[in-house]
């Protein structure tokens, strides 16, 4: 049976906000792709990301809300208090689709009636849209992970003007929903000093991660009230309570000199070959508000501001369509490190059809005449050229 709320639920949320440090949200839905190009890709745009994810939240419905308060002990710095409330969310609009593998992932949970859902869930005209501007109207800051399609889905859900069409203007709609926002699968995947200590970035492994890992576990302690229990992943309350001690322990870890310490004791994972805005080497979590993760992407969306992100040494590799040899990495490697010996070639595969070379930073200025000279080798299975992040668009 899905878990229903209590029938203060919105008034008990509305209670706990005030005293709140910030508050983690979670949704499930009724499907996640409606077509085969909507695929991720690592070098698209940030651009097609966002239509991508608007696409599907405007496919689909949203059909459980999750949201998990998290205070702050008045006595204890070092203690927290996470309240996870969960909202079933009736859809309200005319038609919505249903993708055959989420629904029956759902209701393979054994938590999810359907029937009760559309008897007695909330309206997301009314009471499901009431939580949201609760949210929105306290400030305080929210936490989600991978949070691009869950806030195209609220939107799309709870937004009486929809999911806006452009880039710009779904920014400042972001900002007016969630004024300050964090991504734990940012935060988690791109922070040079996490990256070095998490074993995955799938939100149940970390969470066990952060509970199970002395460098984590018990800073800060947690003590989750309510009912939801912990055989309960998927439940969109539960996964915000999750969301929230990733957040609550990953910002406590950054925060402490010794442990970042031994940390960065590992090898350098930064990406010289990318330039951005942000120093995903620091210390302080409040520098990623408002920074979204977009899956397997060298990219992500920055709610706050411009994208900026420059490519220093990297080819566009493009298949012939018409090889009747299978392109391998090696023949990339093969053909192009002469040109840069004796630096090494990175070949990341966006497609079967096309890859992208990184030679590094220090052939940046040569990258038109590598390129030519690679295009001229004989026998070539592919051709390439200089890549400046406007592939895509």
């Amino acid at each position: 049976m899905m878990a229903e709320p209590p029938p203060d639920a919105v008034a008990a949320l509305a209670s706990a906000l005030p005293s709140a440090e910030f508050v983690a949200v979670d949704i499930e839905f009724t499907g996640l792709s409606n077509d085969g190009d909507q695929q991720p890709r690592m070098f698209d745009s940030v651009e097609r990301r966002f239509l991508k994810a608007k696409s599907v939240a405007e496919t689909f419905a949203v059909v459980q809300l999750g949201v998990c308060v998290f205070r702050r002990d008045d006595d204890d710095d070092d203690m927290l208090s996470a309240t996870p409330l969960s909202f079933p969310i009736r859809p309200g609009r005319g038609t919505f689709a249903c993708q055959a593998s989420s629904i029956r992932f759902l209701a393979e949970q054994g938590r999810f009636d359907f029937n009760e859902l559309f008897r007695s869930g909330l309206s997301s005209e009314a009471e499901g849209a009431e939580v949201i501007r609760l949210l929105s109207a306290s400030g305080i800051p929210i936490v989600m992970h991978n949070a691009l399609l869950d806030i195209c889905f609220l939107m799309a859900t709870f937004r009486p003007e929809g999911i806006p069409s452009d880039m710009a203007s779904f920014k400042e709609a972001c900002r007016e929903m969630f004024p300050i926002l964090y991504d734990s699968k940012l935060i988690c995947s791109k922070n040079a000093i996490l990256r070095r200590v998490v074993t995955s970035c799938w939100l149940e492994k970390l969470f066990h991660f952060v509970e199970d890992d002395e460098r984590f576990a018990g800073h800060p302690t947690i003590t989750r009230l309510g009912t939801v229990d912990d055989s309960r992943h998927h439940d969109a309350a539960y996964d915000a309570f999750m969301t929230g001690v990733v957040f609550a322990r990953a910002r406590a870890f950054l925060a402490n000199p010794s442990a970042t310490a031994d940390a960065a004791g590992g090898n350098d994972v930064k990406e010289e070959w990318i330039e951005e805005d942000v120093d995903w080497s620091a210390s302080d979590v409040s520098l990623l508000a408002n920074r979204i993760c977009l899956n397997r992407s060298v990219r992500h969306l920055n709610i706050g501001g411009q994208d900026l992100m420059t490519f220093r040494g990297v080819l566009e590799v493009s298949i012939n369509g018409d090889a009747s040899v299978k392109c391998r990495t090696s023949n990339i490697v093969d053909a192009i490190r002469p040109m840069i010996a004796p630096d090494r070639v990175r070949v990341l595969w966006d497609d079967e059809r096309s890859a992208f070379a990184i030679i590094g930073p220090q052939h940046d200025s040569l990258l038109d005449t590598i390129a030519a000279k690679v295009n001229r080798s004989p026998g070539l299975l592919f051709r390439v050229q200089p890549y400046r992040g406007s592939r895509r668009s």
